[in-house]
């Protein structure tokens, strides 16, 4: 069985020009045992590859999400687009219904 990758959540921050996108995607099949969240940071539509947060604790993946937002937040970036629900993990992500 091959690796899936299903899009949980995303959203989208700008500031002076560039985009920034935070993305969780739920990993599953393959050699995954279960599920895994990883948490992706996107940079003008490229990914940072060096950066990702898996963990198959999923209040984890959670945590390091909500502090990224926070942290975007206090360096001046606006929100642009939110994005879901895209499956049924959607509501645990979304910072506005925590």
């Amino acid at each position: 069985m091959q690796e899936q990758k299903e899009l949980v959540f995303q959203r989208m921050y700008s500031k002076a020009g560039q985009t920034q996108t935070l993305i969780v995607r739920k990993l599953s099949g393959g050699d995954i045992s279960g599920a895994i969240y990883q948490l992706e940071t996107w940079l003008n539509n490229v990914e940072n590859v060096d950066n990702p947060v898996k963990s198959g604790d999923k209040y984890f993946v959670r945590t390091a999400y909500v502090t990224k937002l926070q942290d975007l937040k206090e360096d001046g970036w606006s929100k642009q687009v939110s994005g879901g629900p895209y499956n049924e993990d959607a509501k645990f992500f979304d910072p506005e219904l925590l």
